[in-house]
């Protein structure tokens, strides 16, 4: 009996089931264009509140204007007569519409009715899309036009053309993306036509811009190192990782892979493991046979677009091989003082196998200032040195550039020098001993311009400047550039290059007090700078065993003219004509 009346009650319980509020009701396609007697299935999606789809419940459906479109239960719509018409679907109290339009005439259809791109910032846009414009009614659809409007935002990236403009025609839509940040840009392309009775037609345009990836980059992507067999690892090597696409990359790996032979010769270090930064690569020599080994280094990022990126290293173990690697050094033969002078040093290998770890030097002379030096090179103590050539290939050659100042007059020697750790059975073409790897430059002073000669009279205690750097040392004597220059009673003038006052050594004399008089010089001040320039000389008064110096290499000679002649300068007694005395020793006419 207890057991009876459990069953009873049990059985008398009651089970409610409840159904998700109607949120939405979606009608689709939301519109369409209709002859008079064609037919079309309207579909209908309902859903709740959290977009889920809802089903087995009753739908209503209706229609504005039965004298333009019917609609059966199940969603039927019947095209009876030109016009407009609006189908409704009700579910619990909630409706979906869509728009039917009957026409007689011509009207505008589109396929597709709407136009979705997708594009990376800074990436080429994507493919021109192609929209079909065809005759929906009957009759013509001729006199097409097309216009663009633009939401809010960026203006004008879109371009659209009509192939013709009387149906059947394509609308090609094609997007322009430079410049264009990320985000969402919207256009619609009104078509119009006056002869369809639908006219215009709208057509939505999407162009989505999304944010350029990150990217991997690596400098370099291969990598190169050589080594003695037996002998200590080669320098290590770096590869710069960096982000060649859009936001972070980050989470950065590093696998290596080794090709066939031996495993575990090279070691891959990352820095850090957010771009920018360093893989450090270090190949280990151990007791490697001598061979070419290879590996790549897969660097990977799972933000990264374009992940994994390779890094190929070659490493080449030899025996010491016969290697020759000359020096050959090239650079002006004569310079001016305070010129730069540049020279080349190209290094070569001349042997049949590869040349590793190679360093360049030069020694400077001790009167020149470095300036600079090509790829890295520095000076230290007067030796300029290059970074190491880790690698030269048989028949192989680089060039180095030195730049130095010469600021001092004289020879300047400069020698290069190289050596490597591999054997080279020839070291007199590389050590600085070959002729090929010497220079010598002279440095001279510039042409002597003369510019200004100081005027100096009579009297003992007179004393000048000329163009050069005299100056007066005790009671008699001019000095220019530590060459002594003795003057004895008198006048005299000191110019460039040993022009001098002295009566009876270099320079146009001008004998004060000695017997028979001297030779007397004017100078005209030049107006524009002030500069003293010799014009003329006086006329020459002086007796026949009387010798002097002209300025350059002027001799007098015939009736008291000075001519250009080497070291001997002659004047016969009583010639009174007045030379000039030009630039640089020159000699003019007499008589003025």
């Amino acid at each position: 009996m207890a057991l009876l009346s459990t069953a009873i009650l049990w059985s008398c319980e009651s089970v409610k089931v409840t159904t998700p509020d109607v949120a939405d009701v979606v009608v689709s396609p939301d519109s369409a264009t209709l002859l008079p007697g064609e037919s079309m299935q309207l579909t209908v999606r309902v859903l709740d509140a959290g977009g889920n789809a809802l089903s087995g419940l009753d739908v209503g459906w209706t229609t504005s204007d039965a004298g333009v479109a019917t609609v059966s239960e199940l969603g039927l719509v019947d095209a009876v007569a030109r016009g407009t018409a609006s189908i409704r679907a009700s579910v619990d109290g909630q409706t979906g519409t869509a728009s039917v339009r009957v026409v007689t005439g011509p009207a505008i259809a589109l396929e597709p009715g709407a136009v979705t791109f997708t594009a990376v910032e800074g990436d080429p846009p994507p493919p021109a899309q192609t929209v079909a414009i065809t005759n929906g009614g009957a009759g013509t659809l001729d006199g097409l036009t097309t216009v663009a409007a633009y939401a809010a935002g960026a203006e004008g990236w879109l371009d659209a053309s009509l192939s013709t403009t009387t149906a059947p025609a394509q609308l090609r839509l094609n997007p322009a993306v430079e410049g264009l940040g990320p985000g969402t840009y919207r256009a619609t392309i009104t078509v119009s036509s006056a002869a369809a009775d639908n006219s215009p037609v709208s057509l939505p345009v999407t162009l989505a811009v999304s944010e350029r990836p990150p990217s991997i980059g690596l400098d370099p992507a291969s990598v190169g190192f050589g080594a003695i067999e037996g002998e200590s690892d080669p320098n290590p090597r770096e590869v710069q990782i960096t982000n060649q696409g859009g936001g972070s990359l980050t989470g950065l790996t590093r696998e290596i892979v080794y090709g066939g032979g031996p495993q575990g010769w090279l070691e891959a270090t990352l820095s850090g493991t957010t771009a920018p930064t360093t893989l450090i690569l270090q190949p280990r020599t151990g007791t490697l046979p001598d061979e070419e080994y290879s590996a790549v280094v897969r660097v990977a990022a799972p933000v990264a677009a374009n992940s994994p990126q390779e890094v190929a290293v070659t490493f080449t173990v030899g025996e010491p091989p016969p290697t020759d690697v000359a020096v050959e050094k090239t650079g002006p033969a004569r310079a001016t003082i305070g010129d730069e002078v540049e020279y080349v040093i190209t290094v070569r290998n001349l042997g049949s196998a590869l040349a590793v770890d190679i360093v360049v030097t030069d020694d400077l002379p001790a009167a020149v200032r470095f300036v600079g030096a090509s790829d890295g090179g520095s000076e230290q103590e007067g030796v300029v040195t290059w970074p190491v050539i880790e690698r030269l290939a048989p028949g192989d050659a680089v060039e180095r550039r030195l730049l130095v100042d010469a600021p001092t007059v004289g020879e300047l020697l400069n020698v290069a020098h190289s050596t490597a750790r591999s054997d080279d059975p020839n070291p007199s073409n590389n050590d600085g001993s070959a002729p090929a790897s010497r220079v010598s430059t002279i440095v001279d002073y510039p042409p002597l311009g003369l510019e200004r000669v100081a005027a100096v009279r009579t009297g003992a205690e007179r004393w000048g400047r000329g163009v050069g750097d005299a100056e007066r040392v005790g009671d008699d004597e001019l000095r220019r550039d530590g060459d002594e220059r003795r003057r004895p009673d008198g006048d005299g003038v000191a110019g460039d290059h040993g022009v001098s006052g002295a009566g009876d050594h270099d320079g146009l004399a001008a004998g004060g007090r000695d017997a028979g008089g001297g030779v007397q010089r004017d100078a005209e001040r030049d107006g524009r700078d002030g500069q003293l320039r010799l014009e003329r000389v006086a006329a020459v008064r002086a007796e026949p065993e009387r010798r002097g110096r002209g300025i350059g290499d002027a001799r007098v000679d015939g009736h008291g003219e000075l001519q250009r002649d080497g070291d001997e300068r002659e004047r016969p007694g009583g010639a009174e004509r007045d030379p000039v005395v030009r630039d640089h020793g020159g000699v003019g006419e007499p008589g003025l």
